[in-house]
C-alpha cells in the first residue's frame, strides 16, 4: 500500500488548514479539509514510480444526500456511485508517455451499504459527526515513466456534477503546490 512518508504527508495535508484564494469569489477563502458542499479536497504525491491520489468529498456531491440510505433507490444510488468511483481510470487522465496504471482503489464512506463491508476495495468508515457524511477516496497508480508526468486532468466532476470545485495540494519531484480546479479548468500542470 502507501509508504509511511506518503501516509504522513496526507495526514498533514488533510489536517493542516491551507487557505485558497478564489479570485472569482472576490477574495473569499476556502480551508482545505472543510466540509463544503460542491467542493472536493484532493491531495496527490509522487514517490518514485508510485502516484498516490486522495480525495475527500461531501457525500451530497457524489450521491445527492448525506444521511444513511433509507429507500431502495438511495441504496442503489450509493451502490452505483461506488461502481463509478472504482473506475479511477475514467476520473484521471495522464500523459500517455507516463504509462500510469491503476493498482489500487479504496472507497470509504459512512454510507457504504452493509453488503459491501467485506469487499476488499470498500471499507466502512463511521464518523463521530452525524450531520455530515463524506466519501474518502484513495487511488494508487504505478507510472513506468514518472518523469513524463507533467500534467494530470482531473475528470471526476464529469461523473459527479455536484462537484463544482476541486482544491488540490500536490507534492511532486518538481516541487509542491496547490491549485483550484473547476469545470472548464481541470488540468494540473507540474
Amino acid at each position: 500500500m502507501r509508504s509511511l512518508f506518503v501516509s504522513v504527508l496526507f495526514q498533514i495535508l488533510f489536517t493542516v488548514p491551507v487557505v485558497f484564494a478564489d479570485a472569482q469569489n472576490h477574495g473569499h477563502h476556502h480551508e482545505q479539509g472543510a466540509h463544503v458542499h460542491g467542493h472536493v479536497n484532493m491531495n496527490m504525491a509522487l514517490e518514485n514510480d508510485q502516484l498516490y491520489i486522495e480525495l475527500r468529498s461531501p457525500a451530497v456531491n457524489i450521491v445527492g444526500f448525506e444521511h444513511q440510505p433509507q429507500t431502495q433507490a438511495q441504496k442503489e444510488t450509493v451502490s452505483d456511485a461506488i461502481r463509478v468511483l472504482r473506475k479511477a481510470g475514467q476520473h484521471f487522465s495522464f500523459p500517455e508517455s507516463a504509462q500510469c496504471v491503476l493498482v489500487s482503489a479504496e472507497i470509504k464512506s459512512e454510507l457504504v451499504p452493509d453488503e459491501h463491508k467485506h469487499d476488499h476495495e470498500i471499507v466502512s468508515h463511521k464518523s463521530h459527526a452525524a450531520k455530515h457524511s463524506d466519501f474518502d477516496l484513495s487511488y494508487a497508480f504505478d507510472c513506468k515513466r514518472p518523469g513524463e508526468l507533467d500534467y494530470i486532468d482531473v475528470l471526476i466532476s464529469e461523473a459527479f456534477p455536484g462537484i463544482e470545485h476541486i482544491l488540490v495540494q500536490y507534492l511532486m519531484p518538481s516541487g509542491q503546490g496547490a491549485a483550484e480546479l473547476e469545470p472548464g479548468s481541470l488540468r494540473i500542470k507540474f
